[in-house]
C-alpha cells in the first residue's frame, strides 16, 4: 500500500499522475508555476482569443447603457493617464468645469472623502431605454457635463426643466417622442 494519500493498490499510471499533479500543484512551486504558465499562455494567440471570446460573452450580456458609461469611463481616465487621446472629450468636460474641479479629483462621491467630479446627464439615464438609439442620445456629448460627484447622487432621476429639454430636444429618448 502507498503511503500517499488517494493512491489505491490497481490504479493506473494515468490515475496515479493526477493525483501527482494535484498535489504538486497545491504546492507553493506548483502554484508559482502555474500563474507563470497562465501568463505565458494569455500571450500566444490562442490564449488571447480565449480571453477575447470572455470578454465578447460578458459584454453581450451587459446593458447598452452600461456599456456606453464603461467607455466614456475608460476613455476619461485614458487622457488623464496618457493625455494625448480622447483630446475631444476631455475638452467638452473642461469647458464644464467649475473653478474647483480638475482631472485629479475625478471620481465617484464617497463619504468623507474629498470633493470630486463625476459625468453628470442633463436628461438622467434613467429616462432612456437599454437601446442603441436611446444609448446613443444619452451619452451625446451634449446631454454630459462634468458635476459634482455628491450632486449627481444626490439628484438622481431628477427630470431637467422645460428650457433644457427644449435645448436638448434632438436628444429626449424614443418614448418620449
Amino acid at each position: 500500500m502507498s503511503s500517499i494519500p488517494g493512491i489505491q493498490p490497481g490504479m493506473s499510471r494515468a490515475e496515479k499522475m493526477k493525483i501527482y499533479r494535484r498535489r504538486w500543484a497545491n504546492t507553493p512551486a506548483g502554484r508559482q508555476n502555474s500563474s507563470e504558465s497562465q501568463v505565458r499562455y494569455l500571450k500566444t494567440a490562442k490564449g488571447k482569443a480565449r480571453t477575447k471570446r470572455a470578454n465578447d460573452r460578458v459584454r453581450a450580456e451587459q446593458p447598452i447603457l452600461t456599456d456606453h458609461h464603461t467607455r466614456l469611463r475608460r476613455k476619461l481616465n485614458r487622457w488623464i493617464s496618457h493625455g494625448n487621446r480622447y483630446a475631444e472629450y476631455a475638452a467638452h468636460f473642461e469647458a464644464t468645469f467649475e473653478p474647483w474641479m480638475n482631472w485629479g479629483n475625478y471620481g465617484r462621491y464617497e463619504l468623507d472623502e474629498e470633493r470630486r467630479w463625476c459625468i453628470g446627464h442633463h436628461i438622467p439615464r434613467s429616462a432612456y431605454a437599454d437601446n442603441r438609439s436611446d444609448a446613443d442620445k444619452c451619452y451625446d456629448l451634449d446631454n454630459l457635463f462634468a458635476q459634482c460627484a455628491k450632486e449627481n447622487a444626490e439628484q438622481r432621476d431628477a427630470m431637467p426643466d422645460k428650457a433644457t429639454i427644449d435645448r436638448l430636444y434632438h436628444l429626449i429618448p424614443d418614448a418620449w417622442e
